[in-house]
Formats: structure tokens, C-alpha cells, sequence
């Protein structure tokens, strides 16, 4: 099934009051990308445990050339209009799980999830998002021992069964008997 790109960095770059000429296209190491097996934080281990779920925005260049980094005051937009499903702990703050429904999909539900986040306090489940709307911030990662930069961790795929979102965590959403994950980054292209 191929879905939608969304508009997440167009509105990336207007709600952080980044200008055209500040953000040109985002910058990737290999751990960063969907279904690698490298890490690209800290100096201990060179190989993630399982596969990434998704894609982590970190990096980016502008115009002249200069490379940047996100930072705890990175607002987070929507990438599609959707629910608030779950809000689970993750290594380095909150992942926010939101179901969208598209309606050329019938009943497949599709859900994205935007990890190491501190969501915004009003967030809650059932919380009704709309596209473009900020719904967080990166998580702090300056108390951490690991080195790691801020960072938004992005996973996007299609529900196999209904599922009790109760038992939604990072095992389970890797888990191909509950979601099919895909690529995100053709979603979120500009």
C-alpha cells in the first residue's frame, strides 16, 4: 500500500521559525534509517540489537551548507490528522502512537509514532490531533550518561489485527504479528 507524503517538513520548518533558506534537507548517518542494523550513538557497541523501527531526524543542512542539530526545543508536528492511541516511556523520554484513518484504505488503520519526545501537557489518549499540530518537544538528552544528540525517532506502519493499545510497547511494535512497519522517510520528503 502506498501512502501519502505528508507535510511534516514543510511544517517542521514553519513551526520552529526556521526560514526556506535555513533548513535545505535533512541528514542522515546509516543507523538513522529504517531497517538498519548499525547504531550511530555512543562508542561501545557498532550494531543495534534488532533493526531500527524507523528513522531518527537529528541532522540538517541549510543553504550555505552548515550542519545543524535538533534540540530540546524542537517542536514536533503532525504528520497526518489523527488520535492519541498511547503515550509509552522510552529511553529517552515519551512516544506518542496516533491512528489515522485514510478513507481509500477501508479499515486498515495506519499509525505513526513519534519517539523521545516530551509531549506537550495537554496530551492525553483520545486527544483529537490535527495535521501540522505541534504536539511536543524533543526530550532533554544532555543528563545522559550515553552520548547521544536529541533527537525524533519517526516509526509509520499498518495495523495486521485490532489490538488492545494497552499492550502497546517497542517489542510489540516491532512485532510483525501486530504492525507491518514501513519506510518513513518517503512521508516525510519535501
Amino acid at each position: 500500500m502506498q501512502m501519502e507524503k505528508s507535510r511534516f517538513t514543510e511544517f517542521f520548518i514553519q513551526k520552529n521559525d526556521r526560514k526556506e533558506r535555513e533548513f535545505k534537507e535533512w541528514i542522515f548517518h546509516r543507523g538513522m534509517l529504517f531497517d538498519s542494523s548499525d547504531k550511530w550513538w555512543g562508542d561501545d557497541e557498532k550494531k543495534r540489537s534488532k533493526p531500527h523501527e524507523g528513522l531518527d531526524l537529528c541532522l540538517y543542512k541549510d543553504h550555505v551548507g552548515n550542519i545543524k542539530s535538533l534540540d530540546e526545543k524542537t517542536k514536533i508536528p503532525a504528520m497526518y490528522n489523527g488520535i492519541v492511541v498511547s503515550i509509552i516511556n522510552d529511553f529517552l523520554g515519551k512516544s506518542l502512537v496516533m491512528e489515522h484513518s485514510f478513507p481509500k484504505d477501508g479499515n486498515q488503520k495506519f499509525y505513526t509514532i513519534y519517539g523521545h519526545t516530551k509531549p506537550k501537557v495537554d496530551f492525553s489518549i483520545g486527544r483529537i490531533v490535527k495535521q501540522g499540530e505541534i504536539i511536543g518537544a524533543l526530550a532533554p538528552t544532555s543528563e545522559l550518561k550515553t552520548k547521544i544528540f536529541s533527537h525524533l525517532h519517526i516509526s509509520a506502519g499498518y495495523g495486521i489485527k485490532d489490538f488492545s493499545y494497552d499492550k502497546l510497547n517497542w517489542n510489540t511494535i516491532a512485532d510483525q504479528n501486530f504492525m507491518i512497519l514501513i519506510d518513513p522517510l518517503p512521508l516525510i520528503e519535501q
